[in-house]
């Protein structure tokens, strides 16, 4: 029982290293494909949303969808609503967007 107990704890404790270290292998294959010129840096982007629907960046992450990169961002405007874009990297292009009411 107490080995169980051990077992789960050790577990439990590495948990966020592993996914810290998935971030920052993520991190590494994002700034290559800005490097490489294969996306847009998310700093070229974001300026023209901000003011576009007049937001502010909640949180951005960058995603391979069927060998498109695209950039999934969370922005909250100024009259306080949350919109979600579904960002091509490459092009900068919205693909989607979904507003919270």
């Amino acid at each position: 029982m107490m080995r169980r107990v051990c077992l789960a704890t050790l577990l439990i404790l590495l948990l966020p290293i592993a996914a810290l270290a998935n971030d920052s292998r993520d991190a590494a294959e994002a700034r290559a494909a800005v490097a490489r010129g294969a996306i847009l840096p998310l700093s070229v982007i974001l300026p023209d949303l901000e003011q576009r629907f007049s937001a502010r960046l909640l949180d951005a992450e960058l995603e391979d969808d069927d060998d498109r990169m695209i950039y999934e961002i969370e922005m909250l405007t100024t009259d306080g609503r949350v919109i979600e874009l579904d960002v091509d990297a490459r092009t900068a292009r919205i693909l989607e967007m979904d507003e919270d009411d």
